[in-house]
């Protein structure tokens, strides 16, 4: 996923509502701040944010769901 502004939404009409979402920046350019994933909307998408707005890096996530 790359972040335009700030921020993306990836679309995921499978994710659990205990998904655990690990994120890593790939090579290119580097984070001008923090990221993290801001809103998990099960069934839905969810959004990975900044804490720059002006951040456009390129960012990897890895889905998880824990065993009960």
């Amino acid at each position: 996923a790359t972040l335009v502004g700030g921020t993306v939404t990836v679309p995921n009409n499978i994710l659990p509502a205990n998904a655990r979402i690990m994120l890593t920046v790939q090579p290119g350019s580097a984070p001008t701040g923090f990221i993290y994933v801001s809103a998990i909307n099960p069934g839905v998408d969810f959004t990975i944010t900044s804490t720059s707005a002006a951040d456009t890096c390129t960012v990897y996530y890895q889905i998880y769901q824990p065993t009960p």
